[in-house]
């Protein structure tokens, strides 16, 4: 692997270059803003299986990751994946003149298992990075600089030592690939197409659906009322808002008020979702993913709303998902909760322990949640896949008082989290609730807790303590 470029431009996840196997070479390669994290990190040597069947890792033998250049990237891992089936550390191989200058982490490297068959010669550090290997690293200032290709690169001295040449893409976007598929990005964000004014009353939202254009916007009168008589279908990116000011009132008269299909996204902003019209019959919902299998990534944005009265029936949900549906992201900001029989984001579908799971990305921010029969959050992913990067969770600024103690809620808890890789839970406060309860599994989760205050809450449960806690108090109201 020679004279390639990676440019992750600091985007979550990206990575790099990871080495398994005999006979390896990794030289005069370009990493710019990789922030992968373990085997996704921007170099990666890995362990191997002894004696390894063909689908196991191999030992890193004679291997050579040399003359490389790496910017702005946050992890280079040393025998990664060290545990007791993978090893066999790397023998015979050479980690030489490579040139790493970032201060996006000055701790990049992550050292694992005994590094000692790696060769460390003319590799330079900027100076305020840490390195904990003993020889073979020198340090030089943070001189990174945009190149006249756009390219961002450290002092052409250090450049020219270590024979690298001239920093410029090797060939161009167009000219990569099939010629007949588009190198567009195909993703049409929230809000970049029109905006359609939407008059209160019956069915006008399904009206402006039905007229719509990927990327629009739904624009609702302040304090007018909608009913919903027919299921909502979501088939493109859409936002339904209303402008600062009286939330719009949205009800339904189907068990569910928004269904997203496949291609479909939803951003919805200043409404008042109400489940008072909804019928009398379990299992009911505000908002569904399509029943059948979608192979295009949704995402859902919930900002500035309330949801109230999910509670005709039992196990009224505010998100119900499939199987075989996936979630880029969904976000719950500045957002109040009230009065519902199910769960906020039951996220536990795809229980198969393939690896497979719901969603990617969870942000849950400065929202109250109040009389939640259900959890507010169940997030399962399953399996032992390594290769995968998520769930990605972060709860922080948010008030839960009455959650999780429904007889219905079969996980007993507030939230659950089983196998997110990273989860952020802060500044945040439970009243009375079911406790929070964390299931850690393969792939070196990071999970953080902290700044939380637990009132007439049970403690935190989990399966291990290989996770971080920081001020986490438990109170008890005077009877």
């Amino acid at each position: 692997m020679e004279n390639n470029y990676f440019l992750g431009n600091r985007k979550p996840n990206t990575g790099g270059i990871r080495v398994i196997n005999e006979n390896q070479t990794v030289r005069n390669n370009y990493l710019y803003g990789l922030t992968g994290h373990r085997f996704r990190g921007a170099l990666v040597i890995m362990n191997g299986v002894p004696n390894s069947p063909p689908n196991r890792y191999d030992q890193v033998v004679d291997s050579l990751m040399n003359n490389n250049i790496v910017v702005d990237s946050d992890y280079i891992q040393l025998c990664a994946g060290s545990d007791e089936e993978r090893s066999a550390t790397p023998i015979g191989s050479s980690m030489h003149d490579n040139i790493i200058m970032s201060t996006t982490n000055l701790d990049p490297f992550t050292v694992y298992d005994d590094i000692s068959g790696i060769s460390f010669e003319g590799n330079v550090l900027n100076e305020e990075a840490d390195v904990p290997i003993g020889s073979g690293f020198s340090k030089a200032p943070y001189s990174v600089e945009e190149n006249d290709h756009g390219l961002r690169v450290p002092a052409q001295a250090l450049i020219d030592e270590i024979g690298f040449g001239e920093v410029i893409l090797p060939v161009a976007k167009e000219d990569t690939g099939a010629s007949y598929y588009p190198k567009t990005d195909n993703v049409v964000e929230f809000r970049s197409g029109d905006t359609l004014s939407v008059g209160a009353g019956t069915d006008t939202i399904l009206d402006a659906l039905a007229i719509s254009n990927p990327g629009d916007t739904l624009l609702l009168e302040n304090g007018g009322e909608y009913l919903l008589t027919k299921y909502a279908y979501i088939r493109h990116p859409v936002t339904i808002r209303t402008e600062t000011g009286d939330k719009a009132l949205v009800r339904s008269e189907k068990a569910s008020f928004f269904i997203v299909e496949n291609g479909g996204a939803l951003e919805v902003e200043n409404l008042w979702m109400d489940g008072a019209a909804s019928p009398d019959q379990p299992g009911n919902n505000v908002i569904s993913t399509s029943r059948y299998s979608m192979n295009r990534n949704y995402s859902l944005a919930v900002r500035d709303s309330r949801v109230t009265n999910l509670d005709v029936n039992h196990t009224f949900d505010f998100l119900k998902v499939y199987r075989s549906t996936f979630a880029d992201s969904i976000e719950i900001f500045d957002t109040e909760m009230s009065n519902i029989t199910g769960s906020i984001l039951s996220l536990d579908k795809e229980t198969d322990d393939l690896g497979i799971y719901n969603v990617e990305n969870v942000s849950i921010s400065g929202s109250t949640f109040t009389d939640i029969q259900g959890s507010v959050a169940n997030i399962y992913r399953g399996g032992t896949d390594e290769s995968t990067f998520g769930p990605i969770v972060v709860v922080e600024g948010n008030e839960f008082t009455n959650v999780g103690l429904g007889s219905r809620n079969k996980s007993g808890a507030s939230l659950k989290f089983h196998g997110v890789q990273r989860l952020d839970v802060s500044d945040s406060s439970w009243n009375g609730s079911a406790p929070l309860e964390l299931y850690l599994t393969n792939g070196e989760p990071i999970t953080v807790i902290r700044d939380v205050v637990m009132r007439d809450t049970g403690q935190i449960r989990a399966n291990n303590d290989e996770y971080q806690i920081e001020n986490v108090v438990y109170e008890r109201n005077a009877p």
